[in-house]
């Protein structure tokens, strides 16, 4: 039994040694036969890539350029979605080498999960994630410096400014930086640190540019009384196009003209009233519909809004004094004296005969310049004057009134 064993344990013994001689003659001998293969070996060997590459205890600086390749905007969030490429650049002392000792090899790539990175996080806080810098490939040279180009998406939350909508403008922001370690230790590199916007995809509705580049210093939630790096970089946004323009302009240019002529038309007649009254409908579903298109994100009310507001209160004075005004041309009181006199000169002059061709009824225009040509238009009692004389200076002084607000509003509000 003992002689059974023994022999069962020579033969799995020899069983092995056969396998592994056969194991080392099948397996690629690599590390020979590649000059790369060894070089990592020799930098990765014993390399622990949560020590922060910085001897003597200097700081340790990267640098970092932001590459916008497309950007998108979402009204009804006031975001900015900034689809960006990422160059990050440092030095790590840990991972150098001669050329000349690896057949002039300068340069090999290498992946960001395995070695030292800054921890670079977006510190806006409408990202769904504090998350770092995606995993990519890097280059690293013989000196040491790492070179990493990864893609991330970045949402910067906006400061809207709908005063002059829908030639709006919008101001978005978004932070980065190193929170995991302090400002003694990691250092953002102020040199060619930056955003480019050189390889960016126009946009057809936005026109984006850049605004500014800071770097500053946060007070770190990790280590008190210790501060840590962050770059923060604005974008300005303004929409010089938009499809808005003939729903949203083009109306308030119609409504005023219509305005206007309203107060153009003869006083007393059935087509003014009709007028005024569509003049207020059209108005009402104007105001509507821009409401309707104006996000409810932005703290300011765009001035379009007001001259629409304005407008609609002149369209009621207009329709209120149509009204007030048929009733004074069908009113049977002798005009007042204190009323006649101004009336008549006004009349008797240039525009005064221009007022009554134009707004009066053509009898009573005629009645007016008979009694100029007989002098008897002006007198001491002012009798011949008639309401419907009072009725075009009326008329007439309503419209150079709203025109002119009209142009003022043009030129504050538009």
């Amino acid at each position: 039994m003992t002689l059974f064993k023994l022999t069962a344990i020579i033969a799995i013994c020899l069983s092995r040694s056969t396998l592994a001689d056969e194991s080392d003659t099948f397996c690629k001998v690599i590390e020979d036969s590649s000059t790369e293969y060894r070089l990592k070996r020799h930098l990765f060997c014993d390399y622990d890539p949560n020590i922060r590459p910085a001897p003597h205890g200097n700081k340790t600086e990267f640098k970092m350029i932001l590459r916008l390749v497309f950007a998108d905007y979402h009204e009804e969030k006031a975001e900015l979605e900034l689809h960006t490429r990422v160059h990050i650049v440092w030095t790590d002392s840990f991972l150098n080498w001669r050329p000349s000792d690896f057949d002039g090899i300068e340069s090999i790539h290498v992946k960001m999960s395995q070695i030292w990175k800054p921890e670079i996080y977006s510190l806006n806080p409408k990202d769904d994630e504090f998350s770092g810098i995606p995993d990519s490939s890097c280059v690293l040279t013989n000196d040491g410096k790492i070179s990493c180009r990864p893609t991330r998406v970045f949402t910067a939350p906006c400061e809207s400014n709908y005063t002059h909508w829908p030639y709006d403008t919008h101001k978005c922001t978004i932070k980065i930086g190193a929170p995991t370690y302090t400002s003694n230790e990691v250092l953002a590199g102020k040199g060619k640190s930056g955003i480019f916007i050189r390889h960016y995809n126009s946009h057809p509705q936005w026109r984006i540019s850049i605004g500014s580049v800071r770097h500053s210093r946060i007070r770190s939630k990790i280590s008190r009384g210790d501060t840590f790096e962050s770059i923060g970089v604005s974008f300005l946004l303004d929409r010089p196009y938009t499809s808005l323009k003939s729903v949203v302009v083009s109306p308030i240019i119609i409504l005023a003209v219509v305005t206007l002529t309203i107060l153009w038309l003869t006083p007393g007649t059935t087509e003014r009233l009709v007028l005024s009254c569509l003049n207020i409908i059209g108005h009402l579903i104007t105001i509507r519909n821009v409401n309707f298109n104006i996000p409810d994100t932005g703290t300011t009310v765009p001035n379009i809004l007001i001259f629409y507001n304005n407008s609609m209160i002149f369209a009621t004075i207009a329709l209120v004094v149509s009204c007030w005004l048929q009733k004074l041309v069908n009113t049977k009181r002798e005009v007042p004296t204190w009323v006649a006199g101004p009336v008549a000169a006004i009349l008797i002059t240039t525009p005064g005969k221009f007022c009554s061709m134009t707004l009066t009824e053509p009898k009573a225009a005629a009645r007016l310049r008979d009694d100029e040509d007989s002098n008897s238009l002006v007198d001491s009692d002012h009798k011949t004057a008639d309401w419907e004389g009072v009725v075009t200076v009326l008329s007439w002084i309503f419209f150079i009134t709203f025109a002119f607000i009209y142009i003022v509003m043009c030129v504050i509000l538009l």
